[in-house]
């Protein structure tokens, strides 16, 4: 039977310990690092012609907008996470008459199982009644 990628995730894992557990972290990725930071020299300075202080300035430069740039896409990510999460969790309003109702909707309708009132929940899931007949 195949394994599932639960299983090969697990797997890659126990040889990442196994390899941490005898070699020095710092070592194993050093080539990693220097290739990237290669990358931000080539493109500071492709052509090669700029003083090195200055292709250095500008490559930190690069790395910097990068690492501000995954930043500001991590916190977008998270923003819509929350975003969705609040959106589809459960909250408890109460409808005129005091009933609690549990509901999902947000910027819309939804109605009492209990005396048949209309509750309006707000987008910031605050309600407002229908007007007493």
């Amino acid at each position: 039977m195949p394994r599932s990628a639960e299983e090969f995730s697990e797997l890659g894992k126990v040889g990442v310990h196994a390899r941490l557990a005898t070699e020095d972290p710092v070592r194993m990725t050093e080539a990693a690092r220097r290739g990237r930071w290669q990358k931000y020299l080539d493109r500071a300075d492709p052509k090669g012609i700029l003083d090195p202080e200055e292709r250095v300035r500008r490559a930190t430069a690069l790395r910097d907008q990068d690492l501000a740039r995954m930043r500001l896409a991590r916190a977008t990510a998270e923003r819509r996470k929350a975003e969705r999460a609040a959106k589809g969790a459960r909250i408890t309003v109460h409808c005129a008459a005091g009933h609690p109702v549990k509901t999902r909707v947000r910027g819309g309708n939804t109605t009492c199982l209990q005396c048949g009132r209309n509750v309006y929940v707000r987008p910031d899931g605050t309600t407002c009644h229908e007007p007493a007949a």
